[in-house]
């Protein structure tokens, strides 16, 4: 397990993880990606430190309940919100659970 900070992308579409991974990767940066909330859960541990960009919509675990479970198990990573659908109503609890940025999906 690396100690390293670690980007990590937690969206249903591969390209997009692709993307992000890329460009981290190109800055030295570490990621991973995980197509559901429930795999990242299952790698998650507390003592990694990094960042969370995660999508809104997710099969099984929202992002939002995503953001829960993590605040539920210690502090959370700071997060970045993406949201294909997005609502002012959404990015309003997504601030209120603690999203540092919510963004439009393009």
């Amino acid at each position: 397990m690396s100690s390293d900070p670690t980007i990590f992308i937690v969206d249903t579409d591969p390209s997009l993880c692709q993307t992000i991974a890329g460009v981290a990767s190109a800055m030295r940066w570490r990621a991973e990606t995980y197509d559901s909330a429930e795999r990242f859960l299952k790698d998650c541990t507390p003592d990694r430190p990094g960042c969370l960009v995660v999508e809104d919509r997710l099969p099984g675990l929202s992002g939002l309940e995503l953001l829960a479970e993590l605040r539920r198990r210690g502090p959370a990573l700071p997060t970045i919100m993406l949201s294909a659908r997005p609502s002012v109503e959404l990015a309003v609890r997504a601030m209120r659970a603690g999203v540092l940025n919510f963004l439009e999906k393009p």
